[in-house]
């Protein structure tokens, strides 16, 4: 967004075979140098979006980057797709480390994959060991900083839902939850793998957990992934579980999430 489109130089690696960047800004036209000089070098493609949303973003991300794969000539069962933002330090080790770990497990389809913050600290608590997604700890949530996933799986339809994210309409977080849950519905092996890829400055809007806009989202994403009775005790245990953590007051945690739950009931699916 905006100025973003500034910090992308930094982040960028080396050129290295094999290795392209799809970088996709949603700006206001004021920072034109920057784009130009992004699209100098050989292995970047810049796409100019108008509007807001960081779903719709990462959705023109990954339909750009399966166009530029067959121009290519790359056949989507070859590709690995990963998912970054501007802010992030990619570890040099990430081409060979995440290809590598595809090349030698055939059954990898969606992996995460642990990130630092920049101080040499964790992004968040991780498990600790490999395992998939549906054994997950009940405490631990997708970044999409940690996402990376084979091109078949954007081939096969798999995107992040435009109704969540940053810049829509009414819910800021929950994305990655959701095109998780997606890609385990259609089938999709999703697994959590304890090697690091990068470092990011930390904050995240997953541990804002008693922001009004941040439960909003929480509801919304039980009421997609969730049947009506199982959503709503979830929405009580969440409750529960931040009230005698922070003595936050119940109903108001509670009217929040219902209130994502009733938006994304009465929201069409774009």
């Amino acid at each position: 967004m905006g100025d973003g489109i500034c910090r992308v130089k930094d982040m960028l690696l080396p050129e290295h075979e094999g290795v392209r960047y799809v970088v996709v800004w949603q700006g206001d036209h004021g920072a034109v140098m920057e784009v130009e000089t992004l699209r100098k070098r050989g292995d970047v493609r810049v796409v100019v979006m108008e509007g807001r949303g960081l779903s719709r973003s990462r959705n023109r991300c990954m339909e750009t980057a399966l166009m530029w794969m067959n121009e290519l000539g790359v056949r989507p069962e070859e590709g690995v797709l990963l998912l970054a933002d501007d802010d992030e330090v990619l570890s040099d080790a990430v081409p060979q480390r995440v290809v590598g770990y595809y090349a030698d497990h055939a059954e990898a389809q969606v992996v995460l994959w642990r990130v630092r913050t920049c101080d040499g600290g964790w992004l968040k608590r991780y498990p600790d060991r490999e395992m998939a997604y549906a054994e997950r700890p009940r405490w631990y949530y997708p970044s999409s900083v940690e996402m990376t996933m084979r091109a078949t799986v954007a081939q096969g339809g798999c995107r992040f839902d435009e109704r969540f994210g940053l810049g829509s309409e009414a819910l800021c977080a929950g994305e990655e939850e959701v095109f998780v849950w997606d890609a385990m519905q259609m089938g999709w092996s999703v697994c959590l793998v304890p090697q690091v890829i990068a470092a990011t400055d930390g904050d995240t809007t997953g541990r804002r957990v008693l922001d009004s806009e941040v439960l909003r989202s929480k509801g919304a994403v039980y009421a997609r992934t969730l049947s009506p009775l199982a959503a709503r005790v979830r929405m009580w245990r969440e409750a529960l579980g931040l009230w005698r953590r922070y003595k936050a007051p119940m109903c108001q945690m509670l009217r929040c999430m219902k209130e994502g739950a009733l938006h994304i009931s009465q929201k069409t699916k774009p």
